[in-house]
């Protein structure tokens, strides 16, 4: 478990020590940096948190070139890898009210290759965000495992 130095950035309801029920959790804002605590170490993994713009299937429906009822995340992800120009990209399902899904660019358990500043640039212009991407509770892996 983390010291008590590296729970003092860990949001309250991310803590080790916390039990929280998955519909609160969902209600978790996304985060605007990783904290030092969130990232894994010998005997010590926290919950899986993905970096990354939020998406949902009308989003990914209206940015298909080819409208195709049932193809949105599909098609919608092609249209996303097409502008960014980098094929690698990934559509994951985070908690989060509002959106179910983020173009993945990193996560804190280093399982996928970091996306290029630019790539992310032109993910960024193309879905008209403002900001830098976010940290956000995968769907699955959303507890502390020792």
């Amino acid at each position: 478990m983390p010291s008590t130095n590296e729970q003092s950035n860990i949001p309250q309801e991310l803590s080790p020590y916390k039990n929280i029920h998955v519909r609160d959790l969902a209600k978790v804002l996304p985060l605007n940096d990783l904290p030092d605590g969130l990232r894994p170490s010998p005997g010590r993994q926290p919950p899986l948190l993905r970096c990354g713009y939020p998406v949902n299937r009308k989003l990914l429906g209206q940015l298909a070139t080819d409208k195709v009822e049932g193809r949105e995340i599909p098609d919608g992800m092609r249209a996303i890898r097409a502008r960014a120009d980098w094929l690698d990209l990934r559509y994951k399902v985070v908690l989060n009210d509002g959106f179910e899904a983020i173009v993945e660019f990193c996560n804190n358990h280093g399982t996928v290759p970091r996306v290029p500043p630019q790539v992310i640039e032109r993910v960024k212009e193309f879905l008209g965000e403002a900001g830098p991407p976010k940290w956000y509770l995968d769907v699955q892996k959303y507890r502390w495992n020792s």
